[in-house]
């Protein structure tokens, strides 16, 4: 018969009228202590590292306030960093390149070096230079649309929806009908 306390101290069995300490419920115990001491051990190296993560985080987040409010100071001489950008009517944008000087608005004139590819086999079917006023409907949608804050000296990648291209009607025989379309764009002048 085993006999237990709930003060702490080990189960005793009874026998033949003497007391014998179980051995298991202490080897057990032990374990659990090596358990816990590890556990505890374990928790203070987490706890640790993530105060050195959450350190790391709060440096970049800081530099990258600091990089923020230089860029501000520097004003229209700011650049932007690259990535893609979504734009209204499923027009994106990735920018491949920033730019330096004033963005280019609805009304100025702009000039363009250009590169037409289709988004479905990435078929080059047109490349040149462009001017034009950017907002006056003298291209396409995409681009009036895709080209506006432009930097000068900037580069992107338009991708450009049917709807915002050619459309049902295409431009024969290199465009066809409801093609997307793919411009790697520079804005030269603005």
């Amino acid at each position: 018969r085993v006999v237990s306390y709930d003060l702490g101290a080990p189960p005793v069995s009874i026998g033949k009228g003497k007391f014998k300490i179980v051995t298991q419920a202490k080897s057990r115990t032990k374990a659990e202590a090596r358990a816990s001491a590890l556990a505890k051990s374990q928790a203070r190296a987490f706890a640790k590292a993530s105060a050195k993560a959450k350190a790391r985080a709060a440096a970049v987040r800081a530099a990258a306030a600091k990089a923020a409010a230089k860029a501000q100071a520097a004003g229209a001489g700011a650049t932007r960093t690259t990535g893609r950008f979504e734009l209204c009517g499923g027009l994106a944008y990735e920018l491949l390149q920033p730019g330096k000087g004033q963005p280019a608005s609805v009304g100025k004139a702009v000039q363009l070096r250009y590169e037409g590819r289709l988004a479905q086999n990435a078929r080059r079917f047109d490349k040149g230079v462009m001017k034009f006023r950017l907002g006056r409907g003298e291209v396409i949608q995409g681009w009036d649309e895709g080209v506006k804050g432009m930097l000068q000296g900037e580069r992107r990648r338009l991708l450009v929806p049917s709807k915002m291209g050619y459309g049902q009607k295409g431009a024969p025989p290199f465009v066809p009908r409801n093609a997307d379309l793919i411009f790697d764009v520079e804005l030269l002048q603005c």
